[in-house]
């Protein structure tokens, strides 16, 4: 359980002059070794532009009107575009959602979205929902092959979303049929943004999918598989300790402190919005084919089985997969965001350690990787801090190779 004193102090320092959240962070230079790993701490401060609500209210209109089925070779994925003139210009960032999300189940996604594309109008916005969730079919089970496992069992297997095939680490056939469904509505993805806990296993496979360096910056926060947990320990995790207590602390300060926070009337309106543009063609087809509750259920155990896999036996899929990641992609940036209290790591000391050792453990490659430690938050702390959340995905999208630039300072 997080410590009310530690979320309170930290709020406040965000949020309150003379706002400075002072974070750690952990960096690990392109082209360096393990010993490179240097440390520092950073004041984290609210942006200076702020959000018009009524622009924001738009853009939820304009995510609603381009919410959409979209199917390649058998599967069905929902997904929602916005800014898609930038989009086609300068390329686009992709959110794929955590498991048991999607925005025709959680309206409140597209007012996430819509912040997102106002924060960074420079570029087009992408949403995809997790497998089995919304529109999107669950993890590819069988694909006719006799020989073929599935992908299914194989994650809940190995934890990963990516096989050792030749000596060679390859995204498994359910991330690239994903894959080839974006590229076929021309949306060519450059960043991986807010990609938050199992969202994270699916967009590190991803961009080891994707075209050599393609991408320019991805931001994992929460991401699994920095510690092995039990079934039993990580659904306590999150629907006890995270779900049911934390998140009672959380609302109390962000109700306080965040101009922004989630509100019942948010969720309302959003769905109204949502409600007012069901009535087109691509949005009847896509209510026709939302996945069923058995469906469901059954992804939801797939993710959470890719969610607690970490490091046990000599096995690491985290580092297996971030590896990949890291070499496929030269001067990428890549930042890894761990809250304090996350029941995902246990405690703070052992996801401080595990984050220091990731970035010790990792591969040397031609991306720079950073690592920030959250003080005072727990797992879902985007959602009750957008403010906060949007000031750490800027820090981590500004950056340039060799030099740390934030457009909150």
């Amino acid at each position: 359980m997080m410590n009310t004193k530690q979320l309170h102090e930290s709020a406040q320092a965000f949020y309150v002059p003379p706002n400075e959240l002072l974070v750690p962070e952990f960096i690990r230079p392109a082209d360096r070794d393990s010993a490179s790993v240097s440390a520092l701490n950073f004041s984290l401060r609210p942006l200076l532009e702020t959000i018009d609500e009524n622009e924001m209210w738009g853009v939820v209109h304009d995510i609603a009107r381009h919410l959409r089925l979209v199917e390649y070779s058998g599967q069905n994925y929902e997904v929602a575009t916005a800014n898609d003139e930038a989009g086609k210009k300068n390329g686009y960032m992709l959110h794929i959602s955590t498991y048991g999300s999607s925005i025709t189940n959680n309206a409140n996604n597209a007012v996430e979205m819509a912040r997102q594309v106002l924060r960074f109008p420079d570029m087009g916005h992408a949403y995809v929902a997790s497998y089995g969730n919304g529109g999107t079919s669950p993890v590819i089970r069988n694909n006719g092959d006799e020989a073929y496992e599935g992908d299914a069992v194989y994650v809940s297997h190995e934890g990963r979303f990516t096989r050792e095939v030749g000596g060679e680490t390859v995204a498994i056939e359910t991330i690239v049929t994903m894959l080839r469904a974006l590229e076929s509505e021309g949306l060519d993805v450059v960043r991986l943004m807010g990609t938050d806990s199992a969202g994270g296993s699916y967009a590190t496979a991803l961009g080891v999918a994707m075209e050599r360096n393609q991408l320019t910056h991805a931001f994992f926060s929460e991401r699994s598989g920095f510690v092995n947990l039990s079934r039993g320990k990580i659904v306590k995790a999150m629907l006890i300790n995270e779900n049911l207590q934390n998140s009672k602390q959380n609302a109390v300060e962000s109700k306080l402190l965040d101009n922004n926070h989630v509100t019942q009337d948010t969720k309302k309106r959003a769905q109204e919005i949502l409600l007012l543009h069901g009535s087109s063609e691509a949005r009847q087809l896509l209510q026709a084919n939302l996945v069923g509750r058995v469906a469901s259920l059954s992804s939801m155990r797939v993710a959470l089985d890719a969610l607690r896999r970490g490091p046990s036996e000599g096995r690491n899929p985290l580092v297996a997969d971030a590896d990949a990641l890291h070499a496929r992609h030269d001067g990428a940036a890549f930042t890894y965001v761990l809250a304090e209290h996350d029941p995902l790591y246990t405690s703070p000391e052992i996801a401080l350690r595990a984050l220091e050792h990731f970035l010790r453990t990792i591969k040397t490659s031609q991306a720079d990787i950073y690592a920030m430690f959250m003080p005072g938050m727990s797992h879902a702390w985007n959602t009750h801090f957008p403010d906060m959340y949007d000031s750490a995905q800027a820090r981590a999208l500004y950056r340039t190779r060799g030099t740390i630039r934030a457009s909150a300072t």
